[in-house]
């Protein structure tokens, strides 16, 4: 199946995801609005990154001047040897003695890490895989793990990297089970990469410690106790005792309910209001005009909010209309897990199997983008499937999630395995029916 699409928020990652998962061979290009960047692949590990307005020799003279392994005005006079004479800067900058051959595929691999992070920081562009058998890959480079790549601008960047949460410290300590009422997926359904870092979670040992026998890259194992945990399998262990969050129900949150306008408090307080606003009055005549003007504005960008996060609620703006709201909450969100399910009904009758992912329905173009996040609350929905039933799962951006919605295969002939699952034939030939 092609991996091809829109990008959106954490779309990135799950991309880079889905090509190391397949171990895929050939080039992911990702356009943004200023600029086309090229990421190479080979077995599912990144070897190389190109921009269409940044040069490798750009990135490269950018790491080498930050580490201090040669000046700006070095690498200037090389650059301009080599466009006299050809051949390639990098080498011409082993070959005068500035660094080792070592260091400069060191160089090389942090001039890809920062492309990357660069796309991490977009929030809209397309994107497309090319497979293919080969790619060129530098001889001798140590090629970049998506898991490294994520982690490493996770941390970077806050709240704003390509992961949803916090990527766990090195002294963080998991434990089994859900943060919050999450259905998650069967251990049967993990990689084999995935039930053996699970495995290594007892309450006790820290990722550092988890990593550290695992063996290879610790990066990777840090992602994949990210991944384990954002799925409910794991939790972090917090001392004194785990604090699970209560499930969301839909249309019949505290905080959604808290959120509604309340009838304006009359007496002492507008009399204080209409008092203090005659003595700004009279002290700053010119002000008050001025002040009305701001406040008018501010007043128009907190409407303009309002209909763009909470449309619903210039619907039904009051207090007594909270019934209303929430019948309306109720069918949005309704209507969405109708598509979804629909979607991977769908994806599961054509392909033979439940989709790994959202992305994986996008590709198939069963759903869209937009149909990835909560139509309410504007949190990030995630699939979690098994064999005879799925999950969708919402996201809260922090160690936490709830479950969304559920659905299940049982009982559909088209589609549980147990109706189609029978032993072979062998050589006797089939039964036709012929009307």
């Amino acid at each position: 199946m092609a991996l091809e699409g829109t990008l959106t928020r954490y779309r990135m990652a799950e991309i880079l995801f889905e090509v190391a998962r397949r171990e895929r061979t050939g080039i992911l290009t990702v356009q943004g609005q200023d600029d086309i960047v090229a990421i190479s692949f080979l077995k599912g590990r990144i070897v190389a990154a190109d921009a269409l307005n940044r040069t490798v020799e750009d990135g490269l003279r950018d790491v080498l001047v930050e580490r201090e392994w040669i000046t700006l005005e070095e690498f200037s006079a090389l650059a301009s040897e080599h466009q006299a004479g050809g051949g390639r800067v990098l080498d011409l900058v082993v070959e005068r003695g500035y660094l080792g051959r070592d260091r400069m595929l060191d160089a090389l691999r942090e001039q890809t890490y920062r492309l990357l992070l660069e796309v991490f920081a977009w929030r809209g562009g397309d994107y497309k895989f090319y497979g293919g058998d080969e790619v060129y890959s530098e001889e001798g480079l140590e090629p970049l793990s998506v898991s490294e790549a994520l982690v490493r601008a996770a941390r970077e960047m806050g709240s704003d990297g390509p992961l949803i949460g916090r990527v766990p410290s090195p002294d963080t300590v998991y434990q089994r089970g859900s943060s919050g009422s999450v259905s998650p997926p069967s251990e049967s359904d993990l990689s084999i990469a995935e039930k053996s870092v699970l495995g290594a979670v007892d309450g006790h040992r820290t990722v550092a410690e988890i990593a550290e026998e695992a063996g290879g890259d610790p990066h990777e194992t840090t992602h994949l106790l990210h991944r384990l945990e954002q799925v409910g399998l794991i939790r972090i262990r917090v001392a004194g005792g785990s604090v699970a969050r209560a499930p969301i129900d839909w249309g019949q949150s505290e905080e959604r309910s808290a959120a509604l306008p309340e009838p304006v408090a009359s007496g002492a307080r507008s009399s204080s209001k209409s008092i203090l606003a005659r003595r700004l009055a009279a002290v700053f005549p010119g002000v008050m005009p001025w002040l009305s003007g701001v406040a008018a504005g501010l007043f128009a960008v907190f409407l303009l909010a309002v209909l763009v996060v909470e449309p619903m609620r210039f619907l039904y703006p009051f207090p007594w209309e909270r019934g209303e709201l929430k019948a309306a909450v109720d069918s949005r969100g309704r209507g969405l897990l109708l598509k979804l399910d629909g979607a991977i009904r769908a994806f599961q009758l054509v392909e033979g199997r439940p989709p790994g992912s959202l992305l994986e329905l996008e590709e198939a173009g069963l759903v869209k983008a937009d149909d990835f996040w909560d139509p309410t609350t504007g949190r990030r929905l995630v699939l979690s499937s098994g064999e005879t039933s799925f999950s969708v799962l919402e996201m809260d951006g922090g160690s936490g999630d709830s479950m969304w919605g559920t659905g299940s295969f049982t009982g559909d002939f088209l589609l549980e395995p147990a109706f189609y699952d029978r032993p072979s034939l062998g050589d006797r030939p089939p039964l036709v029916l012929l009307d």
